[in-house]
């Protein structure tokens, strides 16, 4: 093997079978290959620090010094994988997991792994201020009070059916939003010492359908709260859901929204993640090493070192700012050819005409005037007419002379010469 390391910074290895080129260290991935129980991962825990948790569907990759760990609880084969849609961390390192057919898993410091079935089905998990843990199942919501779990709504105004729910995000101020598939619901109160698991849910809509198909939710400290749909990045107004403004507008579904330490905001989407910065949002993406294109909504994570772990449909990226530095320089530019007329034009013929013809002809030059706008039109330009009238371009010198002295000395005495025209300027 041969190893070079470029003028631009890129690393070249040849091989045995092949070429290949690392043209940035931004982004480090790992699939099965690198022992991963599978290639797309759907949540992301660090319970402590350097001990990393993937969920996949009805598997778990446990990731720390050494080789990875896997865990199985699912029949691979099987028509509905038990999918982990995502995690929570409680005060006490335990890792809960809401796994779609089920329920709630709880995974120990020790990696032992227990099922709980609060509920049938889990879509989200959350732990809020006061170290309470919520799972949101398909219509209903239950809340872990003590040793039990307890049915916490959501209970609309006028009695309403709420809809099928998604996500869980704890707010400021002791609320709690809860994104379904038809809109937004908060409650607040969840700073109280004694929680009323009877108050009423307040709600948010979008004036389109797939902006009511809500996927993330994030109360920034410093900002407003940004909501993640089906149809883009929106921001709670009120109890209305509007598409982000100025630099933050995007169009296209935006599955998890989280903060690094730095306060930049990341939105995964089906097209790599999005990153806010003060010019607006920079795109990463498998152009610039992110394992895959589309991400999932539980697979963020920012670990005790900032780095910041991404779970794609493909695989799983750890990207380190302190190598994300450009190009060490410019490529270097190397003129090959010059094609003064563009590219798929065609070169003049070049003209019979020559001067000694025209001198010994015996037509008047008045006559000629035909062939000299044609003899000139080889050379892009048109000699003065009869009428004294300033030519529309400028004649070549050569031209003018080998095809009527005359003319071109009568063109010379004129006040001002020749004007150019903006044919001869673009030229």
């Amino acid at each position: 093997m041969a190893f070079l390391s470029d003028r631009e910074g890129a690393f070249w290895i040849a091989g045995f079978r092949g070429l290949s080129r690392i043209g940035s260290w931004r982004f480090l991935s790992f699939d099965t290959r690198e022992g991963l129980a599978e290639d797309e991962v759907a949540a992301l825990a660090e319970p402590a620090p350097g001990q990393r948790i993937a969920g996949h569907d009805g598997a778990l990759s446990f990731l720390g010094p050494g080789r990875p760990e896997t865990f199985r609880f699912g029949a691979v084969e099987s028509s509905r994988p038990d999918r982990i849609l995502g995690f929570a961390v409680d005060a006490h390192g335990t890792t809960w997991g809401a796994a779609q057919e089920g329920g709630l898993l709880e995974i120990r410091k020790d990696r032992r792994v227990l099922f709980h079935r609060p509920l049938a089905a889990g879509r989200a998990v959350a732990v809020d201020g006061r170290g309470r843990l919520w799972l949101a199942g398909w219509r209903e919501l239950q809340v872990r009070i003590g040793s039990r779990f307890e049915p916490a709504g959501p209970r609309l105004e006028g009695g309403a059916r709420p809809p099928n729910l998604r996500t869980l995000a704890p707010g400021r101020n002791g609320r709690l939003y809860l994104g379904t598939l038809a809109g937004l619901l908060w409650r607040d109160g969840l700073d109280a010492e004694r929680l009323d698991p009877q108050r009423p849910w307040r709600s948010a809509y979008a004036r389109s359908h797939d902006a009511n198909d809500v996927y993330a939710v994030l109360d920034d400290p410093a900002g407003p709260v940004w909501v993640g749909t089906g149809a883009g990045l929106h921001v709670l107004e009120g109890d209305e859901l509007v598409p982000a403004q100025a630099g933050h507008r995007l169009g296209r579904p935006v599955y998890f929204l989280r903060q690094d330490r730095a306060g930049r905001l990341w939105a995964g989407t089906d097209d790599g993640v999005f990153v806010s910065s003060a010019s607006g949002f920079r795109q990463l993406t498998t152009r610039h090493g992110l394992a895959g294109r589309e991400t999932n909504r539980g697979a963020f994570l920012v670990d005790h070192r900032s780095d910041v772990w991404i779970g794609t449909d493909q695989g799983l990226s750890v990207y380190r700012e302190r190598y994300d530095l450009g190009p060490a320089a410019s490529p270097l530019v190397e003129i090959r050819s010059l094609e003064p007329l563009g590219s798929g034009s065609r070169p003049p013929p070049r003209s019979t005409y020559s001067p000694t013809s025209a001198r010994s002809s015996s037509t008047p030059c008045r006559s000629r005037s035909r062939a000299r706008r044609r003899s000139c039109a080889v050379t892009g330009s048109t000699a003065s007419t009869k009428s004294g009238r300033a030519p529309r371009r400028s004649p070549s010198p050569a031209c003018a002379t080998r095809i009527c002295p005359q003319a071109a000395t009568a063109s010379a005495s004129r006040p001002g010469g020749t004007r150019a025209g903006p044919g001869a300027r673009r030229r």
